[in-house]
């Protein structure tokens, strides 16, 4: 059922109501009570069905709204997330991967400090979930020639030589 449906029924109602007034009229002028009978019960009917197509309609309206209070929620969540990623793509662009041990990698500053952070790696995992975590250590192993960084957000372990120097 859609809108014209519905003004529709209604243009009906009323143009019966416009008949049941005249016949109103001549009922009273030549007794034809019968005829003004069946109008009335031919106007009941059609107000009965205009209210079921309102009815529908107005059910349908509210469908309709509750869908685009999700769709509109939905989009912003995607603008939020879209902010997001365009975010990191800025703090992205001052790393690079750097190989900081035997089979270790991690994500460098490309600049010295410019921002006033200390020299620091990033996570590899996390960077790639596009998320900035600054590995933190976890284990000096001191007789053992390496040291162990762990991120703090998703717990991977890196394994550093002894005293390596952080770069700046």
């Amino acid at each position: 059922m859609d809108l014209m449906e519905g003004i529709s029924a209604f243009d009906g109602a009323i143009g019966g109501l416009t008949k049941l007034a005249t016949l109103y009229k001549n009922v009273r002028n030549d007794g034809k009570t019968a005829e003004f009978s069946n109008a009335i019960e031919a106007v009941r009917t059609d107000l009965n069905g205009a209210r079921e197509k309102l009815t529908s309609l107005i059910g349908e309206n509210l469908l309709m709204k509750q869908q685009i209070a999700a769709l509109t929620a939905e989009n912003m969540k995607l603008n939020q997330a879209a902010e997001r990623h365009k975010a990191f793509d800025v703090i992205a662009e001052n790393y690079e991967l750097v190989t900081v041990g035997e089979h270790t990698t991690l994500y460098a500053p490309i600049t010295s400090g410019d921002a006033g952070e200390p020299a620091h790696y990033l996570c590899v995992q996390c960077y790639e979930d596009r998320q900035k975590s600054i590995v933190q250590m976890k284990w000096r192993g001191y007789g053992e020639g390496v040291d162990i960084l762990a991120c703090p957000r998703c717990k991977s372990e890196y394994r550093i030589p002894n005293g390596l120097t952080l770069r700046l």
